[in-house]
C-alpha cells in the first residue's frame, strides 16, 4: 500500500511512478554464452517484482504506471517473489534475497513544482 500523507498544502500529486530498484551491484555482461545486456537490464535484481500485467505492471514488473493520487489516498501494488534469472540458480537466488528490502523509487510530479524523487526501502514481513 503507498499512501499520499503530505505535505497537506499539497492536496495532490499529478502523477506519482514507482519503480522497483535493484540490489545497488553492477550486473555486467559475462563471457560468450553469458547473458546478455537486454536480459539483464530486464531481471529484476531483488527479493520482489510487481506483479506482471496487475495494476499496469511492465512485462518483467519493475514498473507500475503513473498515476494521480489525492492527499492521504492510498494505492494497493501487487508484489511477488522476483524470478531468477534463467542462467541463475533459483535456489541461490531465493537465499541471497530472502530477507532484503524491496527498494523503491518514488517518483512524484506537480503543476507549479519540480519532479522529485523519494528512495524506499520496506522490508516484507510476511511473503504469503
Amino acid at each position: 500500500m503507498l499512501t499520499f500523507e503530505g505535505p497537506p498544502a499539497l492536496e495532490h500529486l499529478g502523477a506519482v511512478e514507482v519503480s522497483i530498484r535493484d540490489d545497488g551491484y553492477t550486473h555486467g555482461v559475462g563471457l560468450g554464452g553469458g547473458p546478455s545486456e537486454q536480459e539483464i537490464a530486464d531481471t529484476v535484481w531483488g527479493p520482489y517484482r510487481f506483479k506482471p500485467s496487475i495494476d499496469g505492471a511492465s512485462a518483467n514488473g519493475r514498473e507500475v504506471p503513473a498515476a494521480v493520487m489525492e492527499l492521504r489516498e492510498g494505492r494497493n501494488l501487487a508484489l511477488e517473489r522476483s524470478c531468477a534469472p534463467t542462467w541463475a540458480n533459483t535456489a541461490s537466488w531465493r537465499e541471497r534475497y530472502d530477507g532484503d528490502p524491496v527498494q523503491l523509487w518514488v517518483r512524484c510530479r506537480r503543476e507549479g513544482h519540480q519532479p522529485w524523487l523519494l528512495t524506499y526501502n520496506i522490508s516484507v514481513a510476511d511473503p504469503q
